[in-house]
């Protein structure tokens, strides 16, 4: 800080006000009120940034969580999805689609590789019904788009591209990449592919127990929910709502939250008492000046002015370098964190506890935006 201001001072220097020149002059020489309280501000402000970060991090990342994990404004899941509930299910007041999800077992070449995977078929209407979930992460369009090839989208850890051969002699192009299939818990290794496509391979169409449905603009959520829950009695019918309801309430996520927004708050306060005590600790000091050039005649004005000159310039150097301080902070140990928090999830989730998963899933989420992450870049330790 001294060497900003030792700037500041000499070009308020040239300058005609007294107050200005002689505030910042005490800021750089005296040690009274010099670099120790700055340095506090600059830690204080600091972390209360990276606080307030976190936090934000973690309910952005538990609503795309959430939203993701049902895949679509209602997720159905149970019974056999056929197509005579497919059209049960169109006909309820305020459903705008409906698109299922079925999975199959089959071998693939790729790259002079075969390699058996499960392939999940999905309704050709899934893009409508993505297009109505604002957090879900879309299949890209080039699936939907056909040809003479069977389009496919290699998922999880598959490594694929190019052209690949399915049994019988039918070809396919892989159209992209996806690290998971929104609604959908799949395995570690998948193919997906849309239901028109499999059809026009002369292949069996498995029937699916996963529906994703989009609601109509204007229609009652609530209502669309218990209807749908009528027409499948015996089904689990999720909303991204209630699942984020959970995710916040899990001890993981709440007392996580919890613990930044403290942090934030007594890091504000312990900020403003250190500039309480900066100016403290010069007051005495201070009193001796404003005696001598009350004697040679400054107003009143300019001895007001003096102590704001004198702690103005050194704050808000304090605050800018706290801010930027925490604000980099995130950025340089998100992967680490990501690695960390894939880790925590998986063991939470072998040990039987899928909120603590998903509560250390929901931040990873967050605070990588990336969804090609580390873990499915092999670049964290299993």
């Amino acid at each position: 800080m001294p060497v900003p201001l030792r700037a500041l001072t000499r070009r308020l220097h040239t300058r005609t006000g007294l107050a200005p020149f002689v505030g910042v002059a005490r800021a750089v020489r005296d040690s009274a009120g010099g670099l120790l309280p700055i340095v506090v501000v600059v830690l204080g402000v600091s972390v209360a940034t990276l606080s307030t970060m976190l936090a934000s991090t973690i309910d952005q990342g538990a609503q795309e969580s959430a939203w993701n994990d049902a895949g679509a404004q209602i997720r159905i899941s149970g019974p056999s999805i056929t197509d005579d509930v497919v059209e049960d299910l169109s006909a309820v007041p305020g459903v705008a689609a409906v698109a299922r999800v079925a999975q199959t077992r089959t071998e693939f070449e790729s790259e002079g590789r075969q390699t058996p995977v499960t392939v999940y078929v999905v309704d050709d209407s899934l893009q409508a019904v993505q297009e109505s979930a604002p957090l879900v992460t879309p299949l890209p369009g080039a699936l939907y788009s056909g040809g003479d090839s069977m389009p496919l989208m290699a998922g999880g850890s598959l490594e694929a591209a190019g052209s690949a051969l399915l049994p019988n002699d039918t070809s396919a192009q892989i159209v992209g990449s996806i690290d998971r299939l929104p609604g959908v818990r799949t395995d570690s290794q998948f193919l997906v592919t849309t239901r028109s496509a499999w059809e026009a391979s002369d292949r069996d169409v498995p029937t699916g127990n996963v529906a994703l449905v989009a609601i109509n603009e204007g229609a009652d959520p609530a209502a669309v929910r218990a209807a749908v829950s009528g027409v499948l009695p015996n089904s689990l019918v999720d909303t991204p709502q209630a699942d984020l309801q959970v995710l916040l309430e899990a001890p993981a996520t709440s007392g996580l939250t919890i613990v930044l927004i403290a942090a934030s708050a007594l890091t504000t306060a312990l900020t403003a008492v250190a500039i309480v005590l900066g100016q403290a600790l010069g007051a005495r000091s201070r009193v001796r000046l404003l005696a001598i050039l009350r004697t040679m005649g400054a107003s009143r004005s300019q001895v007001r002015s003096l102590a704001s000159w004198e702690a103005a310039p050194g704050i808000v150097a304090a605050f800018l370098t706290g801010g930027l301080l925490g604000a980099c902070i995130p950025g340089c140990c998100s992967k680490p964190l990501i690695c960390a928090l894939h880790r925590w999830g998986l063991a939470a989730r072998s040990s039987g506890e899928p909120a603590v998963a998903r509560a250390g899933r929901a931040l990873g989420v967050g605070i990588s935006r990336d969804r090609r992450s580390a873990f499915h870049r092999g670049r964290c330790p299993h």
